[in-house]
């Protein structure tokens, strides 16, 4: 097999808790409600100086997933543009989306209600038939990838994702972030060259 076109997801690992700081802030902020959750009215939260040492460690997983996946020649540069957090409470969810006007976004747990939580990603290309599939693999099913407090999650902000009803009895809790790039885009020879 050859794996054509494949779609990245990376997973990165916050090594340690949260600070009570951290904690406080986040919670603290002012909600507006979403279809079935709610996110902080503060668009930019990473800004604030409370979290700045979760925006660096956000900034650091965004490098080394552009360095593995895109590879850019140098004189690109990928940083964070809006952040906010989300919450959702037991029997909330958060529905399908995408993340428009960014290129690549990241979500870090900050709290996990159960074991058996995740972020679930869907194939969105179109099938012109549907067969009933003995088992699922990695070619023929949407992807669920489970998460535990503290992990960051980096995708295309293209990829289609959810979040499944919340069964556990504490809030689920995120901080979510969107990217671009400034540097040299396309090239000159194709007369596409755009500088940001």
């Amino acid at each position: 097999m050859i794996e054509l076109f494949p779609i990245p997801v990376g997973v990165y690992r916050l090594e340690r808790e949260f600070s009570s700081e951290e904690l406080d802030f986040m919670k603290n902020q002012e909600w507006r409600q979403n279809l079935s959750n709610v996110n902080s009215v503060d668009n930019f939260i990473l800004n604030n100086k409370e979290l700045s040492k979760l925006k660096l460690f956000a900034e650091e997983a965004l490098r080394d997933y552009v360095r593995n996946t895109i590879n850019p020649v140098d004189g690109n540069e990928f940083y964070i543009t809006q952040s906010w957090v989300n919450v959702t409470k037991p029997e909330q969810y958060h529905h399908g989306h995408v993340h428009r006007n960014s290129l690549l976004s990241g979500v870090l747990y900050v709290n996990i209600g159960s074991v058996d939580d995740g972020i679930h990603f869907t194939d969105t290309k179109y099938k012109r038939i549907e067969l009933l599939k003995k088992g699922m693999t990695k070619y023929n099913s949407s992807e669920y990838i489970s998460v535990q407090t503290g992990d960051l999650i980096l995708f295309p902000s293209e990829l289609e994702h959810y979040v499944e009803l919340v069964k556990s009895s504490s809030d689920r809790i995120s901080l979510s972030f969107n990217t671009f790039v400034r540097g040299n885009i396309g090239s000159d020879e194709l007369l596409e060259g755009l500088k940001l």
